[in-house]
């Protein structure tokens, strides 16, 4: 979500609320070409106003109002302690988190990394960001919870190898400049045993081809990250392109195979455990449904006995 808005514009205020469910609508000063008027549900920023104020506040002065679907992502935004939370019990059917050294990339406003410090883990973020990174400090600070969140990329994680019992890559992989790169540092920084949840859109998925899920737009998730920021910034105008290429799920598959993981769960899987032959099984007769997914998930364990895995370093 492109980020940086001006700070001469005033954040809505949090004390208009009506009935539930109804929209708020709150005049904005224009920021060039963008529209003046915010739309968001009375319920969100109830939400905000009894629960995170201060992180409303700095979200609403750091985040570009030019951007067509800012009242989306606050929409979304006002879900995200909840979401996280959901997220943290589905890695749990997997790894185990309490008392656990875990690690989310790409964990922008910090959502994740709280629900997981509110599951006992010692949570870690990284984010590319430094406006994601402060606010994911700020709001954990404002829900009591301690994270340590710093500033890198996925393909140059700014921690020692075998730093975390579990790693997290939570719809970020579209985001990253390369997979392959990010698929290592993964393993990297994971300890011999540990467990990485990844989970993706597919740049095969039919649903995805006709609406992605960052823009709406027919077509942009096939795209090369060159042509996609092309076509979304001069064609159809948007302020910013923050999406890369989408993965394909069996290829991220094979990579993490590559260096030294096992699958042990995923969606081409029904269940975590199954037994070997199954497995072998389904991944022959699955594949291209694995690919037509609208979403994957992978769940993947590194070996007790696996080598180091080489760090890319940043270009």
């Amino acid at each position: 979500m492109p980020l940086r808005r001006p700070a001469s514009t005033v954040p809505p205020s949090l004390s208009s609320c009506s009935a539930p469910g109804k929209v708020v609508r709150k005049r904005l000063p224009s920021i060039g070409r963008a529209c003046g008027s915010v739309r968001i549900t009375s319920a969100t920023v109830s939400y905000f106003a009894r629960n995170e104020p201060r992180f409303h506040d700095y979200w609403v002065s750091h985040v570009d109002l030019s951007d067509p679907q800012h009242e989306r992502w606050l929409e979304m935004e006002g879900q995200q302690l909840a979401e996280g939370a959901s997220h943290v019990e589905s890695v749990g059917r997997f790894f185990p988190v309490k008392d656990r050294d875990v690690l989310d990339v790409g964990c922008q406003w910090g959502a994740t990394c709280i629900a997981l410090a509110r599951a006992g883990a010692r949570a870690c973020g990284v984010d590319i960001d430094d406006d994601f990174i402060n606010g994911a400090r700020l709001r954990a600070e404002e829900q009591t919870v301690r994270i340590d969140v710093r500033r890198g990329v996925a393909e140059a994680i700014p921690y020692p190898d075998k730093s975390f019992d579990v790693v997290l890559l939570h719809n970020v992989i579209e985001h990253v400049r390369n997979h392959r790169e990010t698929m290592s540092e993964l393993a990297r920084v994971l300890r011999p045993g540990g467990g990485l949840w990844l989970t993706g859109p597919n740049r095969l998925s039919p649903q995805l081809l006709l609406r992605d899920p960052h823009y709406s737009m027919f077509g942009v998730s096939v795209l090369p990250a060159k042509l996609g920021e092309l076509y979304v910034t001069r064609v159809r105008r948007y302020p910013s392109w923050t999406v890369g290429t989408f993965p394909v799920a069996s290829h991220i598959e094979r990579m993490l195979v590559e260096d030294g993981m096992e699958i042990i769960g995923s969606s081409r899987l029904d269940a975590p455990t199954r037994s070997s032959l199954e497995r072998r099984l389904n991944r022959l007769s699955s594949t291209t449904l694995f690919n037509l997914r609208r979403y994957f998930y992978i769940a993947a364990r590194r070996s007790p006995t696996a080598m180091s895995v080489p760090r890319f370093e940043p270009v």
